[in-house]
């Protein structure tokens, strides 16, 4: 039977003709808050410097960190590590200057850390000095502090930017991926062409406000996108045109001659871009063309591949799909994932809410499959990891309540009590006290419910059923909750 949640009786007394059945909840919670100090470091800067005549020079020389020109303070909306959906300014397509419309995607890496012991000998250690030394659990939340501190973060952001594209690594080219998919212009471009972009930006910087960045009727040789400030574009017909951080302007995909209309100047002092040379972006934007497999059905596209290669070794190499239809979509929980997404299941559950109308229709297809022998096995994962990951999904839902009944059921009749045992365990683990209050008209009227277990039996008192439409199912009285008291 499956634990679903666990209840405290306090009393159970008759008042006034009325039998009142309660239960209490409990719950705790811990917060804290942590600190520390930002390490000093050096850096070698390499970045294009545009002056007030719109000349261009490169700048290259060695800082510290007291002299260290950090990403201005307008970024501190955007939370580079913690928060995915930042504040930014967004404008309309008219306003949002050459924007590239590509197929969306997402990609989720996890950092392995490993440590080593060494073992000291005999040495003779009396004439040193006693110190303090920090624990492992210390320098583990400064290792997870070092990640997740914002201002370090612009730091780290600001330094993979300065550097030439051929000495970006690919730590470099993460951090980098994880502030650039924030920004307006790069929102509908999938993982794939967003890296290789960042794998060949250069950083250009205008310090003055009121400096032509290009004329009327020059050649376009770049793609821009505004990391801070503001620029103006007066266009031919007199109209004003204003870009924020964020928005993007210049080339479009395409190696034909293009021409600049109008004037673009900034109109704030410290402006930071990112710049994608002409050949790059014409080379990546139609490289991704190449790489996508398109599933068509009965004349109609349901779902579309992407090769990516997610390191320069070309190890980690395979298909991932960026776009399909719901159908699809679920029907790709059972078919072979690619080693470049090897979390496509969780990112199913984590995500199917913006796409589905309700969860059972993922339930009803999964019952399906488990009736079919070389999709049992695969068919019980996925639930175990839906119950494990997101319990509320059926805790809250009758009809999805009713489904994993149906599908402890089917795991009993085929005997796979392993799997059983952990679906048990999965939902215990979730378990937690609330409170039920019951009323009766009199002694004598029917509880809708019934129990199971005891002292007697060697184990707990559950409940073993439920009349649905009942006061008891009405009040979230389920089949599996445990009366603890």
């Amino acid at each position: 039977m499956l634990v679903y949640s666990t209840f405290w009786i306090c009393t159970c007394e008759r008042l006034d003709g009325l039998a009142s059945l309660q239960v209490e909840n409990s719950k705790d919670n811990d917060d804290s808050i942590l600190q520390r100090e930002i390490p000093a470091r050096q850096s070698r800067r390499r970045f294009r410097k545009i002056n007030h005549k719109g000349e261009r020079q490169t700048i290259t020389d060695d800082v510290d960190v007291n002299s260290y020109l950090c990403l201005p303070a307008d970024l501190t909306k955007m939370h580079l590590t913690d928060n995915p959906h930042p504040q930014v300014t967004h404008v309309s397509s008219s306003q949002s200057g050459c924007s590239i419309a590509s197929d969306s995607g997402s990609s989720s890496l996890s950092d392995i850390y490993q440590a080593t012991e060494s073992e000291v000998g005999d040495v003779d250690l009396t004439r040193l000095p006693e110190g303090t030394v920090d624990s492992e659990d210390e320098e583990e939340e400064e290792e997870e502090i070092d990640r997740t501190d914002p201002l370090q973060g612009r730091d780290l952001v600001r330094e993979c930017l300065e550097k030439e594209p051929a000495d970006k690594t690919d730590d470099d080219i993460e951090q980098l991926l994880e502030f650039m998919h924030q920004l307006p212009a790069f929102a509908n471009m999938t993982m794939s062409v967003r890296r290789e972009l960042c794998s060949v930006m250069i950083f250009e910087v205008v310090e003055q406000a009121g400096a032509v960045i290009l004329e009327d009727g020059q050649e376009l040789d770049s793609w821009y996108v505004i990391l801070n400030g503001t620029v103006e574009i007066s266009h031919p017909d007199g109209k004003i045109e204003n870009l924020f951080m964020g928005n993007s302007f210049g080339i479009t995909p395409t190696l034909d001659r293009q021409y600049m209309r109008g004037i673009v100047r900034t109109k704030v002092d410290d402006c930071q871009f990112v710049c994608i040379a002409q050949q790059d972006y014409w080379r990546i934007l139609n490289h991704v063309e190449k790489n996508t497999h398109k599933v068509e059905e009965e004349g109609e596209i349901v779902m579309v591949h992407e090769h990516r290669e997610l390191d320069r070794s070309g190890t980690r190499k395979g298909h991932i799909v960026i776009k399909a239809t719901p159908e699809r979509l679920i029907m790709h929980l059972i078919e072979e994932h690619s080693i470049v997404d090897p979390t496509y299941i969780e990112d199913f559950l984590l995500t199917y809410r913006t796409f589905l109308e309700s969860p059972l229709d993922v339930g009803i297809k999964l019952l399906e499959w488990f009736k079919i022998d070389s999709l049992r096995d695969k068919v019980t994962r996925i639930v175990l990891l839906w119950v494990n990951n997101h319990f509320n999904d059926f805790e809250g839902d009758p009809a999805m309540t009713r489904f994993l009944e149906e599908f402890e059921k089917n795991l009993e009749d085929t005997k796979m009590n392993g799997h059983l045992r952990l679906l048990n365990i999965a939902c215990a683990a979730k378990a937690k006290w609330r409170q039920v209050v019951l009323q009766k008209a009199s002694r004598e009227s029917p509880l809708h419910f019934s129990l199971n277990g005891g002292s007697d039996k060697g184990f707990g008192i559950f409940v073993e059923g439920v009349e649905p439409g009942s006061k008891a199912a009405d009040a979230g009285l389920k089949r599996g909750d445990q009366v603890s008291k």
